[in-house]
């Protein structure tokens, strides 16, 4: 159990990718919320406070990279949640696409239990 249980918005749109990373989350006993996309994502953090957003990168309607780009213009530094980006992007510039975007992290897809726990650890509520 973690010493202080995060409130994550796990943004993911592929199904298995989903159950997943809800599975091991939910194991490591986070409370997690799951939307599809940017849109519900924005829309959701209006209406409950999440200390970390966990996103995919490439999504319909609304990807991580536009949605964290909007969080940043929306709520101030102190206001924002930490946001970790998932990606199965090979490119070695996505990462620096995602921190100039205003995310936190970026880790690669399939989800490494021991990486998250790590970048977990590092968020401060």
């Amino acid at each position: 159990m973690p010493a202080i249980t995060l409130k994550i918005l796990l943004v993911e749109d592929n199904s298995m990718a989903q159950t997943i990373a809800l599975r091991i989350l939910r194991s490591l006993d986070y409370q997690v919320d799951l939307v599809e996309n940017g849109l519900e994502a924005i829309e959701a953090l209006r209406q409950k406070h999440y200390d970390v957003v966990l996103t995919d990168v490439q999504m319909p309607q609304m990807g991580g990279l536009e949605m964290a780009r909007h969080i940043c213009q929306e709520w101030s530094l102190e206001e924002r949640p930490y946001i970790i980006a998932l990606t199965s992007e090979v490119m070695l510039d996505i990462r620096e696409e995602c921190l100039q975007a205003g995310m936190n992290e970026c880790i690669s897809k399939p989800l490494d239990i021991g990486t998250l726990i790590e970048l977990l650890k590092k968020v401060r509520i």
